[in-house]
């Protein structure tokens, strides 16, 4: 009967005609651990008292709820119980305390709006000059991804992520999306100030939530990952709380290898060494290169590639402009060239 009125009560929500304040028959919980039932015997059982409870067989889970009760319940026919997971979230009747439904799991809306939800279109013969950078990052983050299998009969386990550092304009967050667009893995973009909060945990759950969703980007490493140090100011122990669950998230106790990350920062020099030791971003690729040689081929095609597809018809006379230009200017970034 709970159940009727339970799905009543969601169908008139989801119409409208149910006010905010209705209150539904069931609380959230959290699943701590499943386990598996055995009936007991009924000449082991005490005569006097009938258990119910020990009449049942199959699974059974160990939920905290968000009293703070930790409780045991028998999965009842309501759910699957196979389909059950570990920290995931359920539904607990109030009064019965029976298993309800299981619930979809709650993202910080924050995370949320990271994801890139268009189809990337960057590709690595857009990229010019960084041929040996391109090359290394498609063996720490594509290869692993794509052929997962190859990786598991040879017995290597691959990095965890990649650190890429170097001036600005060099194409660091451009080779990011290439990687993307050929795993075709979620893509979650997120730049280090964002993880910086007012709340504390704030940060840190945003975090946790990002490495449950997909592969992540975080451009801006700097602005959580600098090296630590004592300091009585609420805000710069905000910041080295969040940069701990990122270092937990990166290796924790139970690492998902479906999950990489690509770091990018200006500043790889005043980043803490916990984020650079082996398993974590040891993997650092310096997308910073000189223009030395107007005539070299990867030089050449970062403006000629720009001009071919804007106006290929004066496209050898600016080159030749532009091959100037690069004979005095010694540094120049991809995006100045641009």
């Amino acid at each position: 009967m709970d159940c009727v009125i339970y799905q009543i009560i969601i169908y008139l929500i989801q119409r409208g005609e149910c006010g905010n304040k209705t209150t539904l028959p069931y609380f959230v919980a959290n699943i701590v651990k499943i386990l598996d039932i055995e009936a007991i015997e009924k000449d082991q059982q005490d005569q006097s008292v009938t258990d119910y409870n020990a009449t049942i067989s199959g699974k059974g889970v160990v939920i905290k709820t968000t009293t703070r009760q930790t409780i045991f319940l028998p999965v009842t026919r309501l759910l699957n119980a196979s389909q059950l997971k570990s920290a995931e979230l359920i539904g607990i009747n109030k009064d019965g305390y029976m298993l309800y439904e299981k619930l979809p799991t709650e993202y910080d809306a924050r995370v949320k709006t990271m994801e890139v939800d268009e189809n990337l279109q960057e590709d690595y013969t857009d990229i010019g000059g960084l041929d040996k950078q391109i090359e290394e990052l498609r063996e720490a983050i594509v290869l692993p991804i794509v052929h997962k299998e190859r990786f598991e009969n040879i017995g290597i386990r691959p990095p965890k992520g990649v650190l890429m550092h170097g001036p600005p304009g060099t194409g660091k967050t451009m080779m990011a999306g290439a990687c993307i667009a050929q795993t075709k893995a979620t893509f979650l973009k997120l730049a280090g100030p964002q993880l910086v909060q007012m709340f504390i945990g704030d940060g840190a759950k945003m975090v946790r939530d990002a490495f449950q969703l997909a592969q992540v980007f975080i451009d801006e490493l700097d602005a959580i990952g600098t090296k630590r140090y004592d300091s009585d100011k609420n805000g710069d122990r905000e910041v080295q709380r969040t940069m701990l669950e990122l270092l937990n998230q990166l290796d924790g106790f139970s690492p998902d290898d479906r999950i990489k990350v690509i770091a990018a920062t200006n500043r790889p020099d005043i980043l803490d060494p916990a984020l650079l030791r082996s398993g974590r971003l040891y993997r650092k690729l310096n997308s910073h290169y000189q223009i030395k040689k107007p005539e070299h081929k990867s030089q050449k095609f970062i403006p000629g590639k720009c001009l071919l597809l804007k106006k290929p018809l004066i496209m050898s006379k600016l080159l030749e402009v532009l091959m100037n230009l690069m004979e005095h200017k010694q540094k120049l970034s991809a995006l100045k060239l641009v």
